[in-house]
This record gives C-alpha cells, structure tokens and sequence, in this order.
C-alpha cells in the first residue's frame, strides 16, 4: 500500500511541476526567475518603510497598510483623508512619500480592533463550531468563514448568535461547502522522498496512528539539554497516553527509522508538538535545511524577525505537496473546530497551496535564492481552491512556539544527545 501512496506522490508532484517550472515567488509575483533578486530587494525596502510608517498612523484615522510589490508601493487605507498632508510632512516620511498609496476606506484600525476583540470573546466563550474570523485589511472589515457541516441544534443556535454578533460589527460573512474548500487540519497518509537525511520539511510518521505529518524545524533548550524537532500538535491523535504511541519515525527510507519521542503536544490555543530526538536512530542525520523542489535545499538564517507587513510573501514546505508561496493577508486570526478547539493567533496566509499531510512543516520568508528566514510552521488551510475566499494556508507564528517553549532556534549543524 505504501508503495501506491508513493506513485500517487510522484504522479501529483509532476502535476506541480507541468502547470509551472518557475521557482516558486516567480510564480507568485508572475515574473521570470532572473527578477527574483529585484523584487525580493524591492520587499524588503517597502518593508522598512512600512514599520517606520506605521509609527505615525494613529488608530482612529487610519486602518492598516499593504504592501504591493508588484506595483513598488504601500495600499495605506485612511478613514481621514485631511491628516494625510500631516503624515507626509515628517522628516521621516518625506523620502518615501513616492511609494505611498493612501486609500479611503471606512473602517479605522481602532474600530476594527474593538469588534474584533468582543467577537473573540464571544468566540471563547461560546464555542461556535467550524468557524474562523480576524481582520483583512484589502476588505477592510472583519471576515468570518462558516464551515458547512451538519450541526445539532444547540450549536445550530450558538452559530446562529454568533453570526449575528458578527454582522452587527460588519463583518462579511462566507459560508463554505465542505465538499468543496475544506479546511484540513489533520494528518495524512501521503509520502516524501527516499533519504537518510531528515530536513525540514519531510515526511515523519506514526506507525501506531498511521499518522503523517511534516518535520517543521530543530530547536533546542537554551541549556543545550535537550534537541528537539517541531512539528504541528493535531499530529498527535491522543496526547501521547502511552509510550508505545509517542515514537515517530521516517515515512519513506528502505525500513522505518527512530526519529524520536514525542514530549509535548497541544492543539489549543497554539497548534504544536515537540520531539525529542534524543533516540534518534544513527542511520539518520538531521540537517536544518528546508526541503525545496527539485531535490535542492534552502538555509534557514540565523534571524527571527516575526511577520509584521500585510501584503509580504510567506512560503511552506511539507511533504506532500512542493514549495508553495502566498500573501500574508491576516494576523492573530481565530478559528474554532468542529470539537470545539479554539486556536489562536494564526497568520492567514492566500493562495498559498498545502495538503493534508503538509501540517507541522517550516513557512518561511525568502531571504535569497538559496536562504530564508523561518516563520513558522503550517498546522491547517483550505485545500482546494473553491473556496470563497480561495486557497489558503493557516500559520503558527515561530515566536509564539519559541516564547512558549523557552527553546531557541537551530541553524546549525545538529548533534543528536
């Protein structure tokens, strides 16, 4: 059988490949590769100019900024049009007034903030199933995305309340079929490729479970006790009852090896789980690389600068579908399951494609053509592209795992102890 899931695999990936050969951020700028170096520059510079900005726009007269790469310019959406002569007029601002584009739009960030905050209570305390929510810039307004699926009526009426909450404070309201744009967020029984190395990005698997979820990256405790793997926490069925449930192993070598134990899980509020590789089998050698397209790999840097611009390009790996790149659209986004598990803080990230089976793997940020700065990791999206809202991909911020973790990064080589 697992043979079959590996020509499947083979099969999809070429699929990938046919639609287009370009590496992934020409694909999503819709450039030439040989552009890639000007835009990734271009990026970074409306960036800086974008945190310097937001410095100045107060909530009550402006809502957000997005970056517009293509265009080499700053959306800033401005509720009070009059203090626009007011922000240029800074020293500060002067020299980049050419790339700033001010929009008019209704609804000011501190309004927007307010709404969003009284829906996450709500949200918190009532549960409404299948649900996500949190604040899109380009629509200016608070979205929320009701999952069809067959409720009891008690949950009938608490969605029911919800939604009124919600479009009593504006928010837009899209309902999606769960026979077209399903949210996955669960694990997979797909497959990676054949290798020794475990990278960021490969297959790791739980022969109890028959469970396959991607390796997200190395970090260690800031003693140097312990080295452990991340992936995401769903990729735990059960909460690791018993020992013989907590080992995974590698999904596609010639017989499965030890990757290590797993120590940590959770789903609620932040999607994660930490392996300790302690017992790692020593036919296995784990590299901080991330798995790119095409058998080349990516360095992870050594910086942790957290996403703050709407607009800018997130990218993931995993193994079951390629590298893929989208915009980050929404931060500190909410979502509660089907079971009722409220998870917090995720960055909505579109047109970004993932797989089930994609989930725990690395979401980074292109620094070069060959390095980046990690991200995150994926845990969830929506996987086909009938979605309302198209596809997307939902990630779990690297600072918040670290800060919760008191774990430090690794992007270096890696001794197993």
């Amino acid at each position: 059988m697992k043979y079959i899931y590996y020509l499947l695999f083979i099969f999809t990936f070429q699929k990938y490949l046919m639609i287009d050969a370009r590496e992934p951020l020409a694909e999503l700028w819709d450039i030439q590769d040989n552009d890639i170096l000007e835009y990734l520059a271009r990026e970074s510079h409306l960036t800086m100019v974008d945190r310097t900005l937001k410095r100045f726009l107060d909530e009550l007269n402006f809502a957000e900024t997005y970056i517009n790469v293509a265009n080499n310019s700053i959306i800033v959406y401005s509720v009070n049009m009059s203090k626009i002569p007011e922000i240029i007029s800074k020293p500060e601002i002067e020299q980049y007034k050419q790339f700033l584009d001010f929009r008019k739009v209704n609804n000011s960030l501190a309004s927007l903030k307010s709404s969003f905050n009284e829906l996450a209570i709500l949200a918190k305390e009532n549960k409404p199933t299948s649900i996500m929510f949190g604040i899109l810039p380009k629509l200016n307004k608070i979205v929320v995305v009701v999952d069809h699926i067959r409720r009891r009526r008690r949950e009938f009426q608490i969605l029911r309340a919800f939604i009124f909450s919600a479009e009593r404070h504006g928010a837009e309201i899209f309902y999606v079929d769960s026979s077209s744009g399903k949210l996955h967020a669960k694990r997979g029984l797909c497959c990676g490729k054949l290798t020794t190395e475990v990278l960021s990005g490969d297959g790791i698997y739980n022969e109890f479970y028959r469970s396959l979820c991607s390796a997200g990256f190395w970090a260690r405790r800031k003693d140097k006790s312990q080295t452990l793997l991340i992936t995401a926490g769903h990729c735990d069925l059960e909460n690791h009852p018993s020992e013989s449930k907590m080992k995974f192993v590698t999904w596609n070598t010639t017989r499965p090896e030890i990757i290590g134990e797993l120590v940590y899980s959770s789903e609620a509020p932040h999607d994660f789980a930490l392996i300790d590789i302690k017992k790692m089998s020593n036919r296995l050698c784990p590299l901080t690389n991330i798995k790119n397209n095409l058998d080349s790999q990516l360095t992870i840097n050594d910086d942790v600068l957290p996403a703050s611009s709407y607009g800018t390009h997130l990218c993931r790996s995993g193994v079951y579908s390629p590298v893929s790149c989208g915009y980050v659209e929404g931060f500190n986004m909410i979502h509660v399951s089907k079971s009722k598990i409220v998870k917090t803080d995720s960055i909505f990230v579109s047109i970004m494609i993932s797989e089930s089976g994609d989930s725990g793997g690395p979401s980074f940020s292109f620094s070069s053509l060959t390095s980046v700065t990690l991200k995150g990791i994926l845990w969830g999206g929506s996987s086909e592209g009938r979605s309302p809202l198209g596809l997307y991909s939902l990630i779990l911020p690297l600072e918040i795992i670290l800060n919760n973790t008191n774990l430090e990064l690794i992007t270096s080589r890696i001794v197993p102890r």
